[in-house]
């Protein structure tokens, strides 16, 4: 009887770049804010969120452009 050998795990590899979750995300805010009833009392937390992700993409994506590291 042989013994069987464990194998050895595959190593991980993002299957989401930073890019592609900026991307969602803009995707994902714009959704919430169109979805979402503005005139809420709580609707600033969604405008927040929605605002935040934006700049944070738009940040990635400037850096992306001035080192000149895009991903074609």
């Amino acid at each position: 009887m042989a013994l069987m050998q464990p194998e050895r795990p595959l190593p991980v590899q993002p299957i989401l770049t930073h890019r592609d979750m900026c991307l969602g995300f803009v995707a994902f805010a714009s959704w919430a804010v169109k979805t979402s009833d503005l005139q809420a009392p709580d609707a600033w937390k969604i405008v927040l969120l929605a605002n935040f992700g934006t700049l944070s993409a738009i940040r990635y994506f400037r850096r992306q452009v001035v080192t000149g590291q895009h991903e074609t």
